[in-house]
């Protein structure tokens, strides 16, 4: 967190103030639920796609000079997320519409980032954050996702849709696990790819859930039911977006009117193939 926070005041204004809210939204969700924590980490998956898609539309963005600040990394970042934030969920648009630099882009365009974002996002990398947080062994680890929070969840769905016990290692299924828990830890909870997949359908589409768990081999061959763990948390108008007002700055006269046209049309592009 130290070093994103240090790299990011090498940067723009706008930078800065994106990595602090990111930061803030981090830190504040580990005094909220369980639910709310995985949100947090989501955001993060989120934000590292949409990081994704600017490199990938503008492989120059980074390297570009303060004398075309309207073709810098930072702004064009702003541009998307004024363009899709809200419909992915994603924290931090009020204060992108402050961005002075920050170009519309219009619904057609709009349209197709939101089509390359969610061909860009993975659902088993976020999958193996999830298991990767869960599972850290070091006491002193830099946790999102509060082991005892998930215990107390997961006590709290008691029931004939979902069996409490799969967030512990099952010591008769190890090939199923990345390691196994040490003794320090034998008593918290210690995920695969499984059990984590429970967990956010049992989070986000408990109706998806039967006796026990899904079928997660035809739950990992359907993306677009699976993609739905990490839409349908949205929360769209969160209270928390950051500073900011409800308009776009209009461009200087010398900008250009618009970022559409720096827009390819994503069904038109082979080289963005979704992992997942």
């Amino acid at each position: 967190m130290l070093r994103r926070l240090v790299d990011a005041y090498a940067a723009c204004q706008m930078e800065q103030g994106r990595v602090i809210d990111s930061l803030y939204g981090t830190l504040s969700g580990r005094d909220k639920s369980f639910r709310e924590q995985v949100l947090s980490l989501l955001d993060l998956q989120k934000e590292q796609t949409l990081t994704e898609v600017v490199n990938k539309l503008n492989p120059n963005s980074c390297n570009t000079s303060d004398e075309d600040p309207y073709e810098q990394f930072p702004h064009i970042y702003s541009s998307y997320l004024i363009a899709i934030g809200e419909k992915i969920g994603l924290r931090g648009v009020k204060a992108a519409r402050l961005d002075q630099h920050a170009l519309p882009i219009d619904d057609f365009h709009t349209n197709q980032l939101y089509q390359l974002f969610w061909r860009l996002f993975s659902v088993s990398e976020f999958i193996d954050c999830v298991i990767n947080d869960v599972n850290q062994q070091d006491k002193e680890a830099d946790r999102l996702l509060d082991r005892d929070l998930l215990f107390q969840w997961a006590g709290s769905q008691k029931g004939i849709h979902f069996d409490p016990f799969c967030v512990c290692y099952d010591e008769d299924s190890p090939q199923d696990y990345k390691g196994a828990p040490t003794p320090d830890n034998k008593y918290q909870p210690f995920l695969n790819k499984k059990s984590a997949l429970v967990v956010l359908i049992q989070l986000f589409l408990p109706s998806e859930t039967i006796k026990g768990s899904p079928n997660v081999q035809t739950q990992l061959d359907a993306p677009n039911t699976i993609r739905e763990l990490v839409k349908v948390d949205s929360e769209v108008s969160r209270e928390d977006q950051g500073p900011g007002d409800d308009s776009l700055h209009p461009p200087t006269d010398e900008a250009p009117v618009t970022r559409s046209e720096k827009l390819p049309t994503v069904t038109d592009r082979d080289d963005f193939q979704t992992n997942d």
